[in-house]
């Protein structure tokens, strides 16, 4: 299968809000390897505006991506989906590779006990 998202992407992923009526298009980090993305979904982490500073926050800035950011945003290192990438509307950009390994080990700690 052709695959034209890759880890690290940066992408604008059609999400249904709670209701499951409506939907708006939020932006997330596809996470998934390659051998994942060659399939029909794509793994993702949230990408949200509304700031929480927790502990399942990591602040991002300009200079770890190769765009620019319309409002200060926050991966939610604890907010992982699964999606078809039919509903990933656009890529945005992409996170750069040192600022993904430190994304990555934050969102592993999630699993120790």
């Amino acid at each position: 299968m052709n695959n034209m998202y890759n880890q690290r992407d940066v992408v604008l992923v059609e999400s249904p809000y709670t209701d499951r009526f409506q939907k708006e298009n939020r932006p997330a980090l596809i996470i998934s390897n390659r051998f994942i993305n060659n399939t029909l979904d794509c793994i993702f982490l949230q990408i949200t505006s509304k700031l929480k500073n927790d502990e399942f926050s990591f602040l991002l800035s300009d200079e770890m991506v190769n765009f620019q950011f319309k409002a200060r945003s926050e991966i939610r290192l604890h907010k992982i989906f699964v999606a078809e990438k039919r509903l990933i509307k656009k890529k945005i950009g992409t996170l750069h590779e040192d600022v993904f390994k430190e994304v990555i080990k934050l969102f592993y700690q999630n699993f120790e006990s």
